[in-house]
């Protein structure tokens, strides 16, 4: 199980485009329920408390984030911008309802995990790219000081995260070493697409379809 990988060098998806995605996943293929493999007193003991509080904040109603997604709309014009971030916390909202359901279930694990960190790929490639967008113009020294900025809260943010999960963590073989290498890893292919470069202000599109049948049939994740 792991993180698809992404083109760096692929232009940005419009906002529209992006709100035909999260259309279009969110009539995916559902997490398997039914499944009949439980997990054992142990390894719920192992991941209980981790999964809890992922729902936790997966949960969030997002109001800082929405308004500063208008915010920003408002001020390059592309209010579809906003449908894309309403989207994209609906689809957030939908993981914490999945783990509330596993806990209380024992679905399917590594189908509901494969789901979510398929999701959680695509989150950061529209996030990344919103971002990219923003730096490109900017001065240089602004954007290096910007990098910087954002290497050491993530690794602060990696280092909290082990501390707090290392036992789920290492119930699924991962070894600080390994956990540690994967991260930077993942954020390295992050950091390329956010890199600045030339990108064309994105047009105002209409507002974004929850449930799009064009969406559905041919729209497929961002790779």
């Amino acid at each position: 199980m792991s993180l698809p990988r992404h083109d760096s060098a692929r232009a940005p998806r419009t906002s529209l485009e992006w709100c035909a995605y999260y259309a279009a996943n969110a009539v995916a293929a559902n997490v398997p329920w039914s499944s009949t493999v439980r997990l054992s007193d142990d390894e719920r003991r192992a991941i209980a408390a981790s999964v809890q509080q992922f729902q936790l904040g997966e949960s969030s109603e997002g109001r800082h984030l929405y308004a500063a997604a208008r915010a920003h709309a408002a001020r390059i014009g592309d209010h579809g911008y906003v449908s894309a971030i309403e989207a994209f916390i609906r689809e957030e909202q939908r993981h914490a309802r999945d783990l509330g359901r596993f806990l209380a279930t024992e679905g399917s694990l590594r189908a509901l995990c494969e789901r979510i960190l398929t999701d959680e790929a695509a989150h950061v490639r529209f996030q990344a790219e919103r971002l990219r967008m923003v730096r490109a113009g900017r001065a240089s020294v602004g954007v290096m000081v910007a990098v910087f900025a954002q290497r050491t809260l993530f690794a602060g943010t990696a280092l909290l995260v082990w501390t707090g999960h290392n036992t789920a963590f290492a119930r699924g073989g991962f070894s600080f070493r390994r956990y540690w290498t994967e991260c930077w890893e993942r954020f390295g292919d992050a950091a390329e697409m956010m890199r600045p470069s030339a990108v064309p202000r994105p047009p105002s599109p209409v507002v974004c379809p929850r449930q799009s049948p064009v969406a559905r049939q041919k729209f497929r994740a961002p790779s």
